[in-house]
């Protein structure tokens, strides 16, 4: 779907409505058709096959899906309304996207995939990071649409961001009713006129679904500190649960610091995953700028899907050492033993002189020196002899 091929830049700008939250969830979920992710992808700032020339731009996107032929089989599903929503939704990504935006947000759509009824997904997170010189003022977080229900959350975010401090927001989804489900995430700056948006899907089924994990100890990879030019490689599996095979999607890097990274590994797009079965990925740092790069890690799938995977490592100039490691203080040697005072009596000091002890190698040196200084004299006495010697 190259949305720019089949765009005028000259287009004009209208908009039916502008509902970005609404936006957001057509974006991920359509009735009864493949969504806009099969497409371009669960990370719309990527901006694969020039989606964000409808940023904000309505008209421009009606025209491409007038034009483009396999975008078409949407002219049926989408009404001016859904078109000018997602417009909206896509105006809202690009404004996070920017190099000056005040924030970074990611990632904007999360896929819980799909869910047996009455389960619970794992741990998604959304990471906010104030970018602007000053502290960030923040509304607190909320869920809207009406499957918002369906899904619940906890943050750490404050009322007030510092700067360039990050805080997250801890996603689940848990219907209780069968079939797919959406939601939006807000976040909003007190002094902003916008929320900023992420997308929510699941789809609920009565029978058993397969589970994706992974086998990180955690829901995060920490390369620690490395020099510009140098990477390093993180592997971990990526493991599938219950009775039902899982077909892998596209595994998508998120975040600021996405072109940091790259994903390896037979865990491909279209790999099948039979019950017990796992894949192997190995996940590579190369810093390419100096101070913190962090992104994320995200699956699509038809099984649910393995929670995000924070990804977090460092630059530093290339002749520059590594930061040091704390390490415990070197325990102080012990204190000598204090001599004996007095010469013995009950308790109490002694008002006696201290004993003075006579070092036991003493004598053998004494010795050792007169015996030195007498072989010394030896070979006068031994030439002395010599000469009075009587020779025959």
């Amino acid at each position: 779907m190259a949305v720019g091929s089949a765009i005028a830049l000259t287009w004009p700008y209208c908009a039916a409505a502008q509902d970005a939250q609404r936006g957001a969830r057509l974006y991920l979920q359509l009735p009864a058709v493949a969504s806009c992710v099969s497409c371009h992808g669960p990370d719309p700032s990527q901006n694969r096959n020039n989606l964000l020339f409808a940023a904000d731009r309505p008209a421009a996107l009606q025209k491409a899906l007038n034009g483009v032929g396999v975008m078409g089989y949407l002219k049926s599903v989408l009404s001016d309304t859904d078109v000018a929503d997602i417009a909206a939704y896509l105006g809202g990504v690009v404004a996070v996207a920017t190099a000056n935006a005040p924030i970074a947000l990611w990632p904007t759509t999360i896929e819980f995939g799909s869910l047996a009824l009455g389960a619970a997904t794992p741990v998604h997170e959304v990471e906010l990071q104030n970018l602007r010189a000053q502290a960030l003022a923040l509304s607190p977080a909320r869920l809207a649409g009406p499957d918002a229900a369906h899904f619940t959350l906890e943050t750490d975010c404050p009322t007030s961001l510092p700067p360039a401090a990050l805080c997250r927001v801890r996603l689940r989804a848990q219907p209780t009713v069968a079939g797919p489900a959406s939601a939006t995430l807000l976040l909003q700056g007190t002094s902003t006129a916008a929320p900023w948006v992420t997308g929510l899907s699941v789809n609920t089924q009565g029978a058993a679904v397969a589970v994706l994990s992974t086998d990180l100890p955690g829901s995060a990879v920490a390369f620690g500190s490395l020099a510009i030019g140098a990477m390093a490689t993180r592997e971990f599996r990526l493991l599938s649960h219950g009775t039902a095979p899982a077909t892998l999607g596209v595994i998508t890097l998120t975040g600021p610091a996405r072109a940091a990274y790259r994903v390896e590994g037979d865990c491909v797009n279209g790999l099948v995953l039979a019950p017990g079965s796992a894949c192997t990925m190995r996940v590579q740092f190369a810093p390419i700028a100096l101070g913190e790069s962090r992104a994320s890690l995200q699956w699509r799938s038809d099984a649910t899907n393995p929670g995000t995977v924070a990804l977090s490592g460092s630059g530093r100039a290339a002749g520059d050492s590594p930061p040091p490691t704390t390490s415990p203080p070197p325990a102080a040697p012990p204190a000598p033993a204090a001599e004996p005072v007095g010469g013995g009596g009950g308790g109490g000091c002694a008002g006696g002189p201290p004993v003075r002890r006579v070092d036991p190698l003493m004598p053998l040196l004494v010795v050792l020196a007169w015996a030195a200084l007498w072989l010394r004299g030896r070979p006068r006495l031994v030439r002395r002899s010599l000469t009075h010697w009587p020779h025959h």
